[in-house]
């Protein structure tokens, strides 16, 4: 039982055991014996309730999120949503997935909390010592009545007397026994349960090292490999056109209006990237594509050569009637 509370016991008055005090001793005894095995149960019985609550909450707590963490997976399927691209459904599967595992970790917490604090374990031991102590006592009673129904109302003396106190001291004697083992399961149970949480400890700790240190080995390779690139374009006839030219990378508006020949495009994802380039010569459009490869890091040359349209029905570019 916790540290911090104790049974109290009624006063203790020595019996006198004088001749004309005899049955005063023998029942000052008796209700010493009895208030103790009551003031016993009463506490086991005062403590119960809190216990059992803690324990159920902890409890409820275990399943329910036990129970989140196993439907997350199949909750990102049914609820994920239709819309956007495949990257953002499964950056979205990833994140509600994430959200499971969290569940199961907080399972986890409440189970070792049940476990650490003792409440179930605490409330089932409480059942069984308030059970006990009732037992004893209620045959203690009996026997009790059984002894001195034989006297007839009369002062027990010499070996009744002691048969008398002997019965109390084996009540007594049961009732702190009771109390005794289940402080000593107690103390079993929470020393068990510490040098349990001292190795889980422990073992979290070096997990951590680990990790720590795997993730900074591999840092920089990922923040290599993610780290955009550039373009560094060239259009060799960028002079020939009515007001120069447009960039554009994967379809996006990049650059627009560019009259040097040469032409930067920074922050750049690495990868396959679709470059494309426009502008008029001669009133004409004229246009130039091409598949870049983009690395992390690095500026990409790329030159291109802008053509003119070729005008329906014509032989070129410039082609008049025939």
């Amino acid at each position: 039982m916790p540290w911090n509370l104790k049974i109290q016991p009624p006063d203790w008055q020595p019996p006198s055991w004088k001749p004309a005090d005899l049955a005063a001793s023998l029942e000052a005894l008796r209700k010493y014996a009895e208030g103790y095995a009551q003031a016993s149960l009463d506490w086991y019985y005062a403590k119960k309730p809190m216990k059992a609550a803690v324990s159920r909450v902890l409890r409820i707590l275990t399943i329910v999120a036990t129970a989140v963490g196993g439907l997350m997976p199949v909750i990102s399927l049914l609820f994920g949503g239709s819309a956007g691209t495949a990257t953002e459904h499964a950056l979205n599967s990833l994140r509600m997935n994430q959200y499971g595992y969290l569940s199961l970790g907080l399972a986890a917490l409440f189970l070792a909390l049940d476990r650490f604090l003792g409440s179930s374990s605490a409330w089932m031991r409480f059942i069984a010592t308030a059970a006990g102590i009732e037992t004893a006592l209620e045959q203690f009673r009996f026997d009790w009545a059984r002894l001195t129904a034989a006297l007839g109302g009369r002062t027990p003396t010499g070996p009744e007397l002691q048969a008398l106190v002997s019965r109390i001291t084996e009540f007594s004697s049961a009732v702190r026994r009771l109390v005794e083992s289940e402080t000593s399961a107690w103390v079993t149970e929470f020393q068990a349960n510490l040098a349990e949480m001292e190795r889980r400890t422990e073992a979290a700790v070096r997990m951590a090292r680990e990790q720590a240190g795997q993730a900074e080995k591999g840092t920089k390779p990922q923040l290599s490999a993610a780290a955009p690139g550039a373009i560094d374009l060239t259009v060799s006839n960028a002079g020939e056109t009515d007001a120069g030219y447009a960039v554009s990378v994967d379809d996006e508006m990049a650059k627009s209006a560019v009259a040097s020949q040469t032409c930067g495009i920074m922050g750049i994802a690495p990868g396959l990237h679709e470059l494309s380039v426009s502008g008029k010569i001669g009133g004409v459009p004229a246009s130039a594509s091409q598949v870049v490869t983009v690395r992390p890091e690095e500026a990409t040359k790329v030159s291109v050569t802008l053509e003119k349209a070729r005008v329906p029905g014509g032989r070129g570019p410039e082609a008049g009637p025939a």
